[in-house]
């Protein structure tokens, strides 16, 4: 070799040298930017109604997690190390994300500011982590051989971003959704109450009084606050129902954290069941639940766990866990990495599968109303329907979007759910 050459292939090693030593204070630079964000959400300024304990212990998991990840990729073969810092970008730009939504609303708070920090650390992460595929393409090859290789490494990291970046940025997003303003009551008849979870969390509510005897209580969608079921509200209300609508926990105006996919709700529940039972104008076994997406999930585990609820209608009910993943292959790779990055930012877990549940809830009658927009909708709640018992009920609405049936087929909607509840609620009074 000329000494040209050998010069030649220094200076491209020292580059290279340079340039790895760069990604790898980019890489540490970027996760304590994210971590920065945990500290200040979870340690520093932790929402209301929270246990602060549990948050520094998870918080403490997180660091050690984070530490691991950092040194895995620093020991591990390029492939793996784009791998795990891609997944802990997304992680990132999930949860900064959020804060980034939030300060675009006007209403700028502190969290926002590192929030979005976090955010632009992640995608620098995604960055190195792209870079960190490419890299398994150098090497003593021949130019075409090169070209096929960088083109099989855009093929991988097309299908790393289908099937795992972005359900990560999902799941970081579903236990991090941003508080919207608190909604208005669904009418004037709506009274303010306070509900407290057992767990801590104080929960803003309204409650319209009874006039026929019985109440139901009205759970939301992932947004988690009210305001995306005024319409069913008033529904029930018209029929002389007591209602009682509320603000899931870290939403509207309610105490605590969020969690999309409802796996902290059920105290939420219990704290509505119990001031309903306390009401005069509510008799006994007269209530149930009316539960819209990620609230009809809850609604089907609540029923399952406290026998006061007398029946379920639950409306766009589909996959709370793994567990409950639609069948296939596609779908337990992709849902997989979404439920554990929701596990790890918040330490909590999904509940029973939903089809252990609502065998649970017989012989009480539930009620499932299944669209045709979500295109695993329908098939999860033909499974439902058979692990229920007999008194469970499916209506199928293909043509109709998600929890849109009461705007779609009103009437039809009206009849189909007072049915159920009439019968169950009212019958012999």
């Amino acid at each position: 070799m000329t000494d040209a050459a050998t010069s030649g292939a220094g200076d491209v090693r020292r580059r290279r040298t340079r340039w790895r030593r760069w990604e790898a204070h980019a890489l540490v630079a970027a996760t304590a930017v994210g971590l920065v964000h945990a500290l200040d959400e979870r340690v520093l300024r932790p929402p209301a109604g929270v246990d602060r304990g549990s948050e520094l212990r998870w918080t403490v998991a997180l660091v050690a997690v984070l530490a691991v990840a950092v040194l895995l990729v620093r020991a591990a073969r390029p492939a793996v190390g784009a791998v795990v810092v891609a997944t802990l970008g997304a992680l990132f730009v999930g949860d900064g994300g959020t804060h980034v939504v939030h300060a675009s609303s006007g209403e700028v708070d502190a969290l926002d500011v590192t929030g979005a920090a976090a955010a632009l650390a992640g995608v620098v992460l995604l960055g190195l982590a792209v870079v960190g595929a490419f890299r398994r393409s150098g090497g003593p090859r021949r130019r075409g051989w090169r070209w096929a290789d960088r083109l099989a490494t855009l093929l991988v990291v097309a299908v790393l971003a289908t099937f795992l970046v972005a359900p990560v940025v999902t799941g970081a997003v579903q236990v991090h959704l941003p508080r919207r303003p608190v909604a208005a009551p669904p009418s004037e008849e709506f009274l303010p109450v306070t509900l407290r979870a057992e767990d801590g969390p104080a929960l803003q509510a309204w409650y319209r009084p009874s006039r026929n005897g019985a109440a139901v209580m009205v759970l939301n969608s992932a947004r988690g606050d009210h305001g995306g079921s005024a319409g069913h509200a008033r529904l029930l209300a018209d029929h002389g129902y007591g209602v009682l609508v509320y603000d899931a926990r870290g939403t509207g105006g309610s105490e605590g954290t969020p969690n999309g996919w409802g796996w902290t709700w059920l105290p939420d529940v219990e704290a509505g069941l119990d001031f309903l039972s306390e009401q005069p104008d509510v008799a006994d076994g007269g209530v149930g639940l009316l539960g819209l997406s990620t609230g009809a999930d809850v609604a089907i585990e609540a029923a399952a766990l406290d026998p006061r609820i007398r029946a379920v209608v639950a409306d766009g009910a589909t996959a709370q866990g793994f567990a409950d993943r639609p069948e296939g292959w596609s779908a337990a790779v992709s849902l997989g990495p979404m439920y554990l990055a929701g596990r790890l930012l918040t330490g909590r877990s999904p509940n029973a599968p939903l089809e252990e549940a609502i065998a649970a809830v017989a012989p009480r009658p539930v009620l499932l109303v299944a669209a045709g927009s979500i295109p695993q909708e329908i098939p999860l709640n033909r499974r439902y329907e058979a692990a229920g018992a007999s008194d469970v009920e499916l209506w199928e609405l293909p043509d109709v979007r998600h929890t849109s049936g009461l705007t779609s087929r009103p009437e039809e909607y009206a009849d189909r759910v007072l049915g159920l509840l009439d019968d169950a609620l009212l019958r012999g009074r």
